[in-house]
């Protein structure tokens, strides 16, 4: 029976990818939206999916600092669109 290396004699290119950990959560996975739910305006390069009186809706940031929950676990999350077309999570 071969006794289990300890753990600092793994391939050092196994330990690498190992420890390198893809970032998750940060790019919007549902449909794109094309218009704010509360003024129907068209998005542009912003929007925020955050709670209202009304639900969770997908708003402007004018739409949200009028009837938003602010950002954050519960409330809201702010996503900005990126030069390759995804849209990043950058506040929430």
């Amino acid at each position: 029976m071969t006794p289990k290396k300890p753990a600092a004699a793994m391939p050092l290119a196994i330990a690498a990818a190992a420890a390198v950990k893809k970032p998750r959560g940060i790019y919007w996975m549902g449909e794109t939206p094309m218009q704010c739910g509360v003024c129907q305006q068209p998005l542009d390069d912003t929007f925020i999916d955050g709670a209202t009186s009304r639900g969770w809706l997908q708003m402007d940031r004018k739409c949200h600092s009028m009837f938003g929950h602010g950002l954050g676990a519960g409330c809201g999350q702010q996503y900005d669109k990126q030069t390759d077309g995804r849209w990043r999570k950058v506040g929430g």
